[in-house]
């Protein structure tokens, strides 16, 4: 069967994909990073086992749903939300097998899922696939900044009993918007951190969102033995509801499909590359799946209405717990705020990337001011946000619904579909897959 051949420069789109998801700056490949997520994945070094590949996916695909997940299986109910996340899971890992697969088999050994796209869909795929691929990363930034401003609003004004500092008086003076507040400084204090020319710093700063991340989990776990069962859990009600919404946040919970081929360049064994990858979706389905059905089954202070409450579609740190879990919690809130330090800057610098080095200066860092300009652009956008009372939960929803549209059906369908047809295969089994893949887009 023959393979797919790169578009040589004549044939080349007037915005060059190679230089839209690959611009060196410093010896340091800036490609941006998962928008799960969340959270760029520590660089693989060259040989990586089994085990670490896994952890480095699970710890990308990790992040900015994970506060809201058990406010969406409220939503749609925690037993269906379990159905639909295996759903999600399943379709996700089958389409990021296909963009690993055939993005592998890419003659040039650098090749990234915008060059998949070019190469099969030609400029206006790689077109769409830059979009969708800066899209998610700002969506991601919204969410860690709402995230970040809103522990520190908790932090500062919840009592010590429910986690907080007491500083309510002298905070709440200072403004009738505290949260908005918080937001502008946030925005002040990170500013500096987004600006820097590399990433180098960045990713010495990984291993404490690694830690944090932890904490988190583990907070979330003594929640639920600290409440028990709630008996209105079992209630058909809570079982499931007629609500397909949190189709969008699950969808952008398993993304991996932007730096896939990234993660697996790096692989000590290709051949276990399928194998891997499955092994990292069933765990990150499980932490997921974890996360929201104990919340629901065990939810705070025995109110299953609290995750359905403002304060859980922002963070369910923002709920109320009972006081014995004041210091777990005051942990974990600074753990959310550490984590979203070293995350949110990471975000911030590969929209910088993949904008400056696909549509202006074909640089990464063209200069102080331009960097500066494009950063306050970015930040005061990602601060609206919050200001202005948006949940995370529904940022995460829409931003998820796109990125699934594009990046997990729309460019993996197509990409198999010219397999397919240019295989000329005809057999049942290559029908029933261009049938899935095609519905799939269309939904």
């Amino acid at each position: 069967m023959p393979e797919p051949q790169q578009p040589d420069a004549r044939s080349a789109p007037l915005l060059d994909p190679e230089n839209a998801v690959r611009c060196d700056t410093e010896g340091e490949a800036a490609s941006g990073p998962s928008p799960q997520a969340s959270e760029a994945p520590p660089p693989a070094t060259k040989g990586s086992g089994s085990a670490a590949l896994v952890f480095v996916l699970w710890n990308t695909m990790m992040g900015s749903t994970l506060l809201v997940m058990p406010s969406c299986f409220r939503e749609s109910g925690w037993l269906l939300g379990l159905v639909l996340a295996v759903l999600c899971a399943g379709v996700s890992q089958y389409t990021c097998g296909v963009v690993l697969l055939h993005g592998m088999r890419l003659p040039d050994p650098q090749a990234e899922v915008a060059d998949l796209a070019h190469a099969y869909l030609g400029r206006y795929g790689w077109g769409a696939t830059l979009f969708a691929s800066v899209g998610v990363c700002f969506g991601a930034a919204c969410a860690m900044h709402g995230y970040l401003a809103t522990s520190l609003n908790d932090l500062l004004v919840d009592s010590r009993e429910q986690g907080g500092l007491g500083l309510a008086s002298a905070w709440t003076s200072l403004s009738p918007n505290p949260k908005g507040v918080a937001a502008a400084l946030v925005l002040a204090l990170l500013l500096p951190l987004c600006s820097l020319r590399s990433m180098a710093l960045l990713a010495r700063l990984n291993g404490v969102g690694i830690a944090c991340l932890f904490l988190i989990l583990a907070f979330i776990g003594a929640s639920a033995v600290a409440n028990g069962l709630a008996p209105e859990a079992l209630a058909p009600a809570s079982l499931a509801q007629p609500s397909l919404k949190v189709l969008g946040t699950l969808a952008l919970s398993f993304f991996i499909h932007s730096i896939a081929i990234t993660i697996f360049r790096a692989a000590a064994t290709p051949a276990h590359n399928a194998r891997n990858l499955g092994a990292a979706y069933a765990l990150v389905l499980l932490t997921y799946v974890s996360v929201g059905v104990s919340a629901n089954l065990c939810p705070p202070l025995g109110d299953p209405a609290s995750l359905e409450s403002a304060a859980a579609r922002n963070s369910f740190l923002s709920v109320r717990q009972p006081p014995s879990l004041a210091t777990p919690l005051l942990v974990a809130r600074f753990a959310v705020v550490l984590q979203c330090v070293t995350v949110y800057p990471v975000l911030v610098y590969a929209i910088r990337t993949q904008t400056f080095c696909a549509l202006v200066y074909r640089d990464p860092y063209p200069g102080a001011l331009p960097v500066l300009g494009l950063n306050a652009i970015v930040l005061c956008a990602t601060a609206a946000v919050s200001i202005f009372g948006l949940h995370i939960a529904d940022v995460l929803r829409f931003t998820g619904a796109f990125a699934a549209l594009v990046m997990v059906y729309a460019v993996p369908a197509g990409v198999q579909w010219a397999e397919l047809a240019a295989a000329a295969r005809s057999s049942r089994r290559a029908r029933a897959a261009r049938l899935a893949l095609t519905g799939g887009l269309l939904c």
